[in-house]
């Protein structure tokens, strides 16, 4: 009697990453760092969805659907019509297309896990292996967002009423699916942006409070935050770099950032890099040590009352006059404290 070969049933590893066509060309990237860095077996299945809405050219889409391997995949998904976008509002150098993260549970509901990425990041490690850890009851995993400053405490500790060794960075997550959907996340996240529109980080922020016990703290070389490396980090522990802030390998101001080499690796091997990205790279010297700003103490006393004003502004166009107002009164509470708390 002939063996009957029974085929084995492939382990799929859902990842969705939020664009617009901004940040598409970099979501690319992005994709393009999983696809290097995936194991190559038939029992091992990556579909990648890209979310979207109305606005992503079908140019774009392309792109990312032509991206079909023997076991890897591109999907995308226009999600934009599940989210009501008059209680949305973006800040700084972020898109509304943050808020779509909320959705994954939602669209992606016959998953058991997945994996959210930023498009900022590339991956230098197998992503397989940030799937499989154990949430352990836990509704997400998310590494802390390490960010040195002291102004970004106090924020979190008097605004937020957070404690900043927990604040997590919503760059990576590992959703528990069922978890999300059953706890409402979603619809509560969207009732505290309705009561508050003055959050530095709206979709980032709004995570932070709603799961505030319900967060299992990841090892930071899953979102290595590289706006906050230290001097000692070790490169070859790095799982995700993560290119946060507005200094970016692409720009000018992140020619002389330490690991931005990683970005260009990958860029180079995607198809849009010669349409949109190369130029960008041109005269730019790449180092291994992060270029560091002189701090200028007296200056930024000077320009205080400036920086103040321009924050005004820029409030009054993002969240409106009167939570630009808000927002200054906690430069101002923060000034005193940073000044006149107790040592």
């Amino acid at each position: 009697m002939d063996s009957i070969k029974i085929k084995k049933i492939a382990k799929i590893i859902p990842i969705v990453f939020c664009t617009d066509h901004a940040y598409s060309k970099y979501a690319l990237v992005a994709i393009q760092s999983i696809i290097e860095n995936r194991k190559i077996e038939d029992d091992i299945n990556y579909k990648i969805f890209v979310f979207h809405d109305d606005e992503l050219p079908k140019s774009d889409i392309d792109l990312f659907e032509r991206l079909k391997f023997d076991n890897l995949s591109v999907e995308c998904k226009n999600v934009g019509h599940l989210l009501d976008s008059k209680s949305l509002y973006s800040r700084a150098h972020y898109s509304k297309q943050m808020f779509y993260r909320w959705l994954i549970p939602e669209v992606l509901s016959e998953f058991e896990k997945v994996i959210y990425l930023d498009c900022d990041l590339v991956t230098l490690s197998n992503i397989e292996e940030l799937y499989d850890i154990d949430l352990a009851g836990n509704i997400v995993g998310a590494v802390k967002d390490d960010v040195k400053k002291d102004r970004v405490h106090y924020y979190i500790e008097k605004e937020l009423h957070l404690k900043k060794d927990k604040y997590i960075n919503s760059g990576v997550l590992l959703i528990d699916v069922k978890k999300f959907n059953e706890e409402g996340v979603k619809e509560k996240c969207l009732k505290l942006l309705e009561k508050h529109s003055v959050f530095s980080c709206p979709d980032q922020d709004a995570l932070n409070i709603v799961l505030e016990d319900k967060i299992l703290l990841l090892d930071d070389k899953w979102n290595i935050q590289w706006g906050n490396l230290e001097d000692d980090y070790i490169e070859d522990d790095i799982k995700v770099l993560h290119f946060t802030t507005d200094v970016k390998p692409w720009k000018s101001n992140g020619a002389n950032i330490s690991l931005a080499c990683h970005f260009w690796r990958y860029a180079e091997k995607t198809e849009c890099y010669q349409e949109s990205l190369e130029n960008s790279k041109l005269n730019k010297k790449w180092s291994k040590k992060p270029k560091k700003m002189k701090k200028n103490r007296f200056l930024r006393f000077i320009l205080l009352p400036f920086r103040i004003l321009r924050k005004f502004f820029v409030g009054w166009r993002d969240v409106g006059f009167k939570n630009s107002l808000h927002e200054i009164w906690f430069e101002i509470k923060y000034i005193f404290y940073r000044n006149f708390r107790k040592r």
